[in-house]
């Protein structure tokens, strides 16, 4: 496939691109992305696909990323998450969409004539998000942000933030980050898609609180606990 495509240098503030993996698939849906509307053949059928999407199969994917198919699939379902991306799945393959394709892949010309139109659906949603990106600098905290970078499984940060301000009406920022890590260490082999959202891990059912102390370190906080209480089994 000729031609390229456009990165622009805000990336570097996405939480895309703190994942080497994650920025490598990201890419990589760019470059496999149409520039123009075109039928393609799939199997025996002719799919038509618009500017800025493409046919996905993620055995085929995987094998040319140099991935697992479960672990690409983690990460198409992240970028779907941060509605970078949209996938449409039938018993056979999927077209993916790149949500904002003609926003930031359009030429010149093209995006110069579109700002004098009226917005469409997805020209309102990046007016939307800008608004609430520019309000975020104001209202995430250094401690959030500390905490967002850390956790494994990126999600909507809007999301998170609530139950974080829920948390710490309980809990204090070093614990949160204490449980974070915890659950970091016991979950090091644990496929992405097989994680917590990070919403969820500070979610009302607070499965962060099992991982305030290190697994390993539980038997000794039950064992100071009955020596205080006099704890003594069978009674």
């Amino acid at each position: 496939m000729d031609g390229y495509v456009k990165i622009y240098r805000k990336l570097l503030e996405n939480p895309v691109f703190q994942n080497a993996n994650l920025l490598k698939v990201f890419v990589w849906c760019l470059l496999k992305a149409t520039y123009k509307t075109r039928e393609v053949l799939v199997g025996l059928r002719m799919v038509e696909l618009h500017r800025g999407q493409f046919i996905y199969g993620r055995h085929s994917a995987a094998k040319e990323l140099k991935l697992k198919p479960s672990t690409l699939n983690g990460y198409m379902n992240t970028l779907k998450v941060l509605q970078i991306l949209d996938i449409k799945p039938n018993n056979k393959y999927s077209v993916v969409t790149l949500v904002n394709w003609d926003l930031y892949q359009s030429s010149e010309e093209e995006t110069d004539s579109k700002n004098n139109q009226c917005p469409t659906t997805n020209r309102q949603q990046t007016d939307t998000n800008k608004k609430v990106k520019k309000g975020k600098k104001d209202i995430y905290t250094h401690d959030f942000e500390e905490f967002y970078k850390a956790y494994p499984r990126l999600e909507d940060k809007r999301r998170i933030f609530n139950n974080w301000k829920a948390c710490l009406k309980t809990y204090t920022v070093e614990q949160l980050m204490t449980a974070c890590e915890n659950y970091k260490k016991a979950k090091v082999d644990t496929d992405n898609q097989y994680l917590k959202s990070s919403a969820n891990f500070l979610g009302k059912e607070k499965p962060f609180e099992d991982y305030l102390i290190l697994q390993n370190e539980d038997k000794q906080e039950t064992n100071r606990y009955r020596d205080l209480t006099n704890y003594e089994p069978g009674v």
